[in-house]
């Protein structure tokens, strides 16, 4: 994943904030530069990678973005009677017991495991471990 994808996850910004400029002498820079026909093509050459100053400057853009945490405490496999007889005051069971991990996801990807608490009366979830991810 590079820095396009990760600024294309966030919420209500995507779009490339980093886009490789080609060098002067690529095809393309200017209007007629396209070869003619018998004319061989060559491929420009690959754009050096941003300085990690650029990438750092990118970072801190979206780092005050808000990103939508979703904890999965359990998946319920019902049959679909039981699902239309879901009534208000209801309650089906998950095949979860209060102690197992639960599930953490950024940006519809799983991002680690932590546990369910209870701290003033209020669902909290203590980090048990959250993955490292290469690019």
């Amino acid at each position: 994943m590079d820095l396009n994808d990760l600024l294309a996850d966030v919420d209500g910004i995507g779009g490339d904030y980093y886009v490789p400029s080609q060098p002067a002498d690529a095809p393309g820079d200017a209007p007629g530069d396209a070869p003619t026909a018998g004319e061989p093509v060559t491929a420009a050459a690959p754009a050096a990678p941003p300085p990690a100053d650029a990438f750092t400057d990118a970072l801190e853009m979206v780092r005050d973005a808000e990103m939508e945490m979703v904890v999965e405490l359990g998946t319920a496999h019902l049959p679909l009677r039981d699902v239309i007889a879901l009534a208000d005051g209801g309650a089906f069971t998950l095949p979860t017991r209060p102690e197992d991990p639960v599930k953490i996801f950024v940006a519809d990807q799983c991002i680690g495991h932590g546990e369910a608490l209870l701290i003033d009366g209020r669902l909290a979830i203590r980090l048990l471990e959250l993955y490292q991810f290469t690019a």
